[in-house]
């Protein structure tokens, strides 16, 4: 065999095992993503005690099914998920529907997953805030009978029904 064919050949393999290296790296890196995603929202879910009312478990295939129907990495799905549940007043099927609200604002803005969940957090925290928060993604004012509503709720101490109505104004963004 020519010298020639056999630099040919070696240059090839050595292709070859750069590029396999090349895919390997990348491989490691995302599952060490991955692996940092889980713990975190694992930390998480004890660190509030678990006040998104789903379990670990739950929360891994909500992220697998929204993955699938989205196109959004699971990584930054749990990321969110994350970030959600530092605010303590978001759980159970609103919790899932600001993930899932979110996901859709992000695609229309141009924005990510978790700086939008961020954002639907605080406007949920604290609803009449979360009105200038709102008036924001909008694009325009909130109703005045919209504000006097959400105002009369907090006022009245019902929190819970305040974040329902955001949460309502918020699913406008999606139409």
């Amino acid at each position: 065999e020519s010298l020639g064919a056999m630099m040919t050949r070696f240059f090839g393999v050595g292709a070859a095992v750069a590029a396999a290296t090349t895919v390997f790296h990348s491989m490691k890196s995302q599952v060490i993503e991955a692996a940092q995603a889980n713990l975190k929202l694992e930390a998480m879910l004890k660190a509030t005690g678990a006040t998104s009312g789903f379990t670990a478990t739950q929360l891994d295939e909500f992220a697998v099914s929204m993955s699938r129907s989205t196109n959004i990495a699971e990584v930054a799905i749990k990321q969110a998920m994350s970030v959600l549940m530092t605010f303590r007043g978001v759980g159970g099927d609103s919790f899932k529907s600001v993930i899932g609200l979110a996901a859709d604002y992000a695609a229309l803005s141009g924005g990510d997953l978790v700086s939008s969940v961020r954002l639907f957090g605080r406007a949920l925290e604290d609803p009449i805030s979360g009105l200038s928060i709102l008036a924001r993604i909008l694009g325009r004012e909130v109703r005045r009978e919209h504000k006097q509503y959400i105002e009369d709720l907090m006022a009245a101490g019902r929190l819970e029904e305040a974040r329902g109505e955001i949460l309502k104004l918020l699913k406008v963004v999606k139409k």
